[in-house]
């Protein structure tokens, strides 16, 4: 998630690899079920902006079901900001969306992934970007499906299915 243009930890553009500390993230709890996997962390990231966020993640694997439910909770004051939620995925993976949903597809492995939000209305953006795997400097075309929201902070939950 980047709120408001800004990245969670501040990045050199000057001297790659180097990433600011100013997220110092946190594991509030961890769970593991028969049944389902639970985590719970949240960072300080965004403390740095003029209206400070703490971004709060819990992530819920279901075993059952083979899926996963990601919420996002931005504990703060009520000032508007820019969301964008971002997925990434890797290069060689054919991605498509239709209203509500991205499908990403692994040939290699015949794979299906579906990503939903069940909070924000309207279509993603796929958005081209570049990734690198192997070695330094060295880079494949690969995309991205972000969700923008604007407005106070609020839950935003995400289900990722096989």
């Amino acid at each position: 998630v980047k709120i408001d243009g800004v990245e969670q930890s501040t990045i050199e553009r000057n001297a790659p690899f180097v990433i600011g500390d100013e997220a110092r993230p946190r594991v509030l709890q961890w769970q593991s079920e028969p049944q389902t996997d639970r985590i719970v962390a949240e960072h300080y990231g965004y403390q740095r902006l003029k209206n400070p966020v703490v971004h709060r993640r819990t992530v819920t694997f279901n075993k059952t079901d083979r899926a996963w439910l990601i919420e996002d909770d931005f504990p703060g004051d009520a000032v508007e900001h820019d969301f964008d939620v971002r997925f990434h995925f890797a290069p060689g993976l054919k991605v498509n969306t239709d209203k509500t949903n991205v499908h990403i597809h692994d040939p290699d492995t015949s794979l299906t992934l579906t990503v939903r939000s069940l909070s924000l209305s309207g279509s993603p953006e796929l958005e081209q970007q570049f990734t690198s795997l192997a070695r330094y400097g060295e880079m494949s075309e690969s995309l991205t499906a972000c969700w923008r929201y604007s407005g106070p902070p609020r839950k935003l939950s995400w289900k990722l299915s096989l």
